[in-house]
């Protein structure tokens, strides 16, 4: 029975992992490296020997990630958070661009079950939020609304908590979910779980709901009627709008417009002030609007904003052009769809 690269491993050791994980031989002693650097004295005497959570949860890839906790805990054969490299093998597995999407569904679901009942219920959706929005501490009145609008979306038997048939159907509403629940989750998956939420409140703000019979667009329901993008599409440029104009605007939101034409209209709606570019004013105007009815506290919306800038401003001049608009806009696979008349 032969030994492989280094003899961290036998042949049939080697064979095994590949047939059980969805990693490929280089994957595998990549890995091997990295849990080793971990404590090399204690690995070399066996890869089976646990390494503690702590020691785990600090690797680059897990370090800043708001749930490298509940990662190791899952994760654990111990299910004391200690991981021992088969343990480690399957989270990268689990993470790898390789593994299914049942796969990863299934693993995000137990992540976030915090309190092992087979459900999300409010505590467990509540604890997510929080870790998603460290270090800014949302109101409790807003937290509550927030995981209550979660529910009411989601919460399709109305029971006051998510199963994972429930969490199953969600995620296939989400498409990036697959690039954002890889190995390098650690970096991107605040982000994108961030940008998700605010892609939905961007759809329902862009969402034509009805015209009133002045032709002005009205929707007594949505949080987000105030916002109305007549300003854009009106040819007498006070808001109101003719049938041509109406037109116009339907066919922008038609599933056959171009990207290009949408991602122009977008900024156009966006650029409040009309100077072409979206600056600070602009993007806390639209960061109050999609978080209405709630209230963020003036140096979280700036917070936020100054990270948004920091990501997308290339040119650091304290705004977006149409050019960083753009690729931004680029960067979010279901822009799309959500720029539709019938989101």
């Amino acid at each position: 029975m032969g030994l492989s690269q280094g003899k961290e491993f036998t042949e049939d050791e080697l064979e095994d992992y590949q047939n059980l994980t969805y990693l490929t031989k280089k994957e595998i002693f990549h890995a091997y490296k990295k849990f080793r650097a971990l404590d090399p004295e204690a690995v070399k005497q066996s890869k089976r020997n646990p390494l503690p959570m702590v020691s785990v949860a600090a690797l680059p890839l897990l370090r800043v990630n708001p749930f490298a906790d509940r990662i190791c805990q899952v994760f654990s054969s111990s299910q004391d958070g200690d991981i021992s490299f088969e343990d480690f093998l399957d989270m990268m597995s689990v993470f790898s661009e390789a593994a299914p999407k049942s796969v990863k569904v299934e693993y995000a679901f137990r992540i976030f079950d915090f309190d092992g009942d087979d459900l999300l219920g409010f505590g467990d959706l509540t604890t997510i939020l929080d870790r998603l929005t460290s270090p800014m501490r949302l109101k409790e009145e807003d937290r509550a609304l927030l995981v209550s609008q979660l529910l009411e979306e989601a919460d399709l038997d109305e029971d006051g908590a998510l199963s994972f048939a429930e969490f199953d159907h969600v995620i296939t509403k989400t498409p990036d979910f697959m690039s954002s629940f890889r190995v390098h989750m650690a970096q991107t998956v605040l982000h994108n779980l961030q940008s998700a939420f605010l892609k939905l409140r961007f759809g329902f703000m862009l969402l034509p709901h009805g015209l009133g019979r002045d032709g002005r667009m009205i929707d007594i329901d949505k949080p987000s009627a105030e916002v109305s993008v007549n300003g854009v599409f009106s040819s007498s440029q006070d808001g109101d709008i003719s049938f041509e104009d109406f037109l116009d605007m339907m066919s922008v939101f038609s599933e056959a417009a171009p990207k290009s034409v949408k991602v122009e209209y977008a900024f156009r709606i966006f650029d409040f002030d009309g100077d072409d570019l979206l600056g600070f004013g602009d993007l806390t105007t639209i960061l109050d609007r999609l978080t209405s009815p709630m209230r963020l506290k003036e140096e979280d919306r700036a917070l936020l904003v100054s990270q948004l800038l920091e990501e997308a401003d290339l040119d650091e001049d304290g705004a977006l052009s149409f050019a960083e608009f753009d690729h931004v806009i680029t960067k979010t696979p279901d822009f799309m769809s959500s720029f539709r008349v019938h989101m």
